[in-house]
């Protein structure tokens, strides 16, 4: 849903492809700092930069929890 949601807006605003980078590379530092505070792992046990591209995070299969 929110893949589209960003596809749309990109499609409509293409000056915003440039801020792409910017935006997951921030993104990406709330998470590492997010995910930190959510377990029992220091912030520098994750990756400091995200390991997926821009397409990669667009198209990448998202593995959701089964209900057992």
């Amino acid at each position: 849903m929110q893949r589209n949601h960003v596809g749309r807006v990109l499609r409509k605003n293409p000056g915003l492809k440039l801020e792409v980078d910017g935006a997951i590379t921030k993104a990406y530092e709330t998470a590492r700092i997010e995910a930190a505070s959510q377990t029992s792992l220091e912030e520098d046990e994750f990756l400091v930069d995200c390991p997926y591209s821009w397409d990669e995070n667009m198209e990448h299969d998202i593995p959701w929890p089964t209900q057992d």
